[in-house]
């Protein structure tokens, strides 16, 4: 009797662990690019292997300011279903002006199979960024698929 407890006990935790996987977004690169100076890429951040959605995340924060309104600006490239793409949210940019500013993007992007995510950090239109640095973290997470019976 025990013994089919811990059997049942068993199957239904692989059974929970294989349900939550395709629930759960799943973290697929995470980069840290560290006393930045100068324009970033475009770099890959991720390849997929399969087409999917995907959710990138990105941190940067002015490590040296300048004292002038200068921004730092981030795109992410993608190609999806309909072709090539960019995204820029609305606090893309990052203001060079003071020590400590911070820019928080979170976006989601699909990718075709096999096209690269990437990433480009350029000064933006407004003010210069010579002397500043600036520090990027970015996240890149799959987000699991949706069953078509489940997405109406």
């Amino acid at each position: 009797m025990q013994r089919k407890s811990l059997c049942v006990l068993l199957t239904m935790l692989i059974a929970c662990a294989f349900t939550s996987a395709r629930t759960v977004p799943r973290i697929v690169k995470v980069i840290h690019l560290k006393n930045q100076t100068d324009s970033i890429g475009p770099i890959t951040l991720y390849t997929p292997h399969k087409a999917g959605l995907f959710r990138l995340s990105s941190f940067l924060v002015t490590a040296v300011a300048n004292g002038q309104a200068g921004l730092w600006c981030e795109t992410f490239g993608f190609t999806d279903s309909v072709g090539p793409g960019t995204a820029m949210g609305p606090s893309a940019c990052l203001n060079s002006q003071a020590t400590g500013n911070i820019s928080q993007e979170v976006t989601t992007v699909e990718s075709a199979a096999g096209a690269p995510i990437t990433l480009s950090i350029a000064p933006g239109p407004f003010g210069p960024t010579t002397g500043t640095v600036y520090n990027v973290d970015v996240v890149v997470e799959e987000l699991p698929e949706v069953p078509e019976d489940e997405a109406q």
